[in-house]
């Protein structure tokens, strides 16, 4: 069986897609159709868990691709972000059967005979959202922590790739203990994800005093290095920032040496799971209980927030809009601004005394 399955969102949606994944592998070969920019592909090459993938926003002509290959998957698969009214077409068109998490709009009736649509269950975690896909009678209770890790092929290091010679001397310093760290999540793009750079600054001039031999090393695109910039600016000499300076492949690979992750709702949070890395999460607006893994595993993964009365404020499934429709929106992001450094440092100490640093 040929089966296709579309991703159309960031980092951490396309690897909320791996429980899924594992299942379709058991099916027959997989096919990643990625329509967005963010290079998610590359997060799985080596892992074996796709057999083909396509970057299909690098093609100008993504209809044109479609007609080339119609009918050519057996099954298509579509979380909530992928059922756009576009990849639907494109999906009727390669498939002869389609499972979508979001029912099609301003589609012509008869194009609509090969879909099924899955309608998603409220207070269920993202993973199971999408696993229902493929048998929907499956929940939480379903989803296990080793269901999101992959095993990647031991490849060189993509040092080469990144060329400048301090970013090198970095990667090999790397060997020594270190925690892998994500100062803002959504390209830096969602406020109320982020907890404010003063914080964190003070934060990391805390842990040095825990631990001195102890390394965070941001990492982030580069709509975030002037959040690193900020941070960094102080004398804060075990704190390295490669924010800016890796691609996926590479952040994969860090991602894969670290000790544990420490940082908001993230692209990077959800790789250190693949990892089996422990992770350590300061959430804001989000919906810790759909995107996280404190429900699945609490021992391993924690989490620190200051929940409102107007959270989650950020879900795509029944947000809580008492207060603004949309969380960019928000007057003041108080759930993620108003968690202190004393609160987050005391917390992470027990954490990192639970895991040996």
């Amino acid at each position: 069986m040929k089966i296709a399955v579309f991703v159309n969102a960031g980092l951490g949606n396309a690897l909320l897609q791996i429980p899924l994944l594992k299942k379709l592998k058991k099916q027959g070969t997989i096919t990643g159709i990625f329509t967005s920019p963010y290079h998610c592909e590359e997060l799985f090459d080596g892992s074996g868990i796709y057999d083909e993938t396509i970057s299909l926003y690098k093609n100008k002509t993504p209809l044109l691709w479609a007609l080339e290959n119609l009918k050519n998957f057996d099954s298509s698969y579509l979380d909530y972000f992928a059922s756009t009214r576009k990849n639907l077409l494109i999906a009727n068109a390669v498939s002869k059967r389609i499972v979508a998490a979001k029912p099609p709009k301003n589609i012509p009736p008869f194009l609509k005979k090969n879909m099924t649509y899955v309608k998603p269950v409220k207070n269920t975690h993202e993973a199971a959202q999408n696993l229902r896909l493929f048998d929907n009678s499956i929940s939480d209770e379903n989803i296990a922590e080793t269901d999101f890790h992959l095993s990647y092929r031991a490849e060189p290091a993509h040092v080469s790739e990144i060329g400048a010679s301090a970013i090198h001397a970095e990667l090999i310093d790397l060997i020594s203990p270190f925690v892998a760290v994500q100062i803002s999540g959504g390209n830096n793009k969602t406020p109320y994800k982020n907890w404010p750079a003063k914080s964190w600054a003070k934060f990391f001039r805390l842990a040095t005093t825990y631990n001195e031999t102890l390394n965070f090393v941001l990492l982030g695109d580069k709509n975030e290095i002037k959040v690193a910039e900020e941070i960094t600016d102080g004398n804060l000499p075990n704190v390295r920032s490669l924010v800016g300076q890796t691609n996926v492949k590479q952040a994969v690979e860090i991602v894969g040496k670290c000790k544990f992750y420490l940082g908001v709702d993230s692209g990077l949070m959800h790789l250190a799971v693949v990892h089996n890395k422990p992770t350590f999460t300061i959430w804001g607006g989000s919906d810790y209980n759909m995107y996280g893994y404190a429900k699945i595993n609490p021992e391993r993964h924690w989490i620190i927030q200051q929940k409102l009365d107007c959270w989650p404020c950020n879900s795509w499934l029944n947000p809580n809009t008492s207060r603004v429709s949309d969380p960019n929106k928000c007057p003041d992001f108080q759930c993620i601004k108003s968690i202190s450094t004393e609160e987050v440092f005391e917390k992470f100490k027990a954490f990192a005394k639970k895991f040996n640093v």
